[in-house]
């Protein structure tokens, strides 16, 4: 935020023309993002977040709550959870395949790990 700032980024951005996006898009924990996990925002560090990063991130992710913008904690989601009917699947529209350099084939229903490997 202080480079944001010192640059005045935002400014210069609607001076050119343009609207200046800034956002936190943590991670999924599949393939190498592994070895980033220990920085993604867990609930303590959320509520430190500047409310400027809050809503631009709001913003651009189209969600109206902090909760469904970086997710809820899994203390909140128990009781959800257990009442819920109907178990959560989600499926992708179009089934999808990922070939990485090695030629490891990957499905998009699954992460990018030696476990997922077809």
């Amino acid at each position: 935020m202080r480079l944001v700032e010192s640059m005045n980024l935002e400014k210069r951005v609607r001076d050119i023309g343009g609207e200046f996006e800034i956002f936190i898009h943590t991670p999924g924990p599949d393939g190498e993002a592994w070895n980033i996990e220990h920085l993604r925002p867990d609930v303590d560090v959320i509520s430190q977040i500047p409310n400027y990063l809050v809503e631009k991130t709001k913003a651009h992710s189209g969600t109206s709550s902090v909760e469904e913008t970086f997710g809820y904690a899994e203390n909140n989601l128990i009781e959800q959870l257990l009442n819920d009917s109907q178990p959560y699947a989600w499926q992708p529209e179009h089934l999808a395949f990922m070939v990485t350099s090695d030629l490891d084939v990957f499905s998009n229903i699954a992460e990018l790990t030696p476990w997922w490997v077809t």
